[in-house]
């Protein structure tokens, strides 16, 4: 990211006297954030300074008009939080016996996504006010096709897969059926659409270009592989 921006601005300044440009990176994540360990593996000849900021990405991190350029990658698929109405047992989203909304029925799925739009809107208000004019944001994040629900796609597989591993070790003891009841993944995987359409509402940012990245047709089942996959992304939360 900074190797582009160097190259973009050297581009701009052919002909003249480009002054050397220095870069303050900014890393953001949750409090409870090891950023000893982020900070270890960086270069020790750093292009650049860098500094962790503690917090959550759907609210205000940096004072305003201090940021030229935003990057996300792989983060905003989290939510803030589990939709309120799915572990109602009274309510008609409620989620019972599930950990996301794979195999859901229609008002789980609209509780997430409701959930989903307004975190995204946080999100968005939170860095047009940290953006300087002109800034930009780059954001990847894994998400489905248009009109897809979470049953066909591999991520809702796997947090299906997820979803019996904690039921079966319920139906054995191990765990309590109502902790697999209380438990629900907080992750929503967006459609272009549902992005266009959250970005378009909130009228803070155009989107300026928009990219699929495919994944190779057949990729192999490794079960290990999966299971640290899915270690990494739930072994904190569960």
């Amino acid at each position: 990211m900074v190797e582009a921006v160097e190259l973009k601005y050297q581009s701009m300044q052919q002909g003249s006297c480009a002054q050397t440009l220095e870069f303050q990176i900014y890393f953001n994540d949750h409090v409870d954030n090891d950023f000893n360990m982020l900070f270890k593996i960086l270069p020790f000849s750093s292009p650049y300074f860098s500094a962790g900021v503690p917090g959550s990405f759907h609210n205000r991190l940096f004072p305003k008009g201090t940021l030229h350029l935003v990057h996300s990658n792989y983060a905003l698929q989290w939510l803030s939080k589990v939709p309120e109405e799915v572990q109602d047992k009274n309510s008609p989203a409620c989620n019972k016996g599930k950990t996301y909304c794979t195999w859901a029925k229609k008002e789980v799925r609209e509780a997430y996504y409701s959930l989903f739009r307004n975190d995204w809107k946080s999100f968005l208000n939170a860095r047009a006010e940290e953006l300087v004019e002109g800034g930009l944001m780059a954001i990847q994040l894994p998400g489905v096709p248009h009109g897809a629900v979470p049953s066909q796609t591999g991520a809702g597989l796997l947090l299906e897969l997820l979803g019996s591993c904690l039921d079966d070790m319920a139906k054995r003891g191990i765990i309590s059926e109502e902790k697999v009841d209380s438990f629900n993944m907080p992750l929503y995987f967006p459609s272009a659409q549902d992005l266009e359409r959250v970005i378009v509402m909130n009228n803070k940012f155009t989107i300026e270009r928009m990219e699929f990245l495919s994944q190779p047709e057949k990729e192999s089942f490794d079960p290990i592989l999966k299971s640290l996959h899915m270690r990494a992304i739930a072994e904190g939360i569960i």
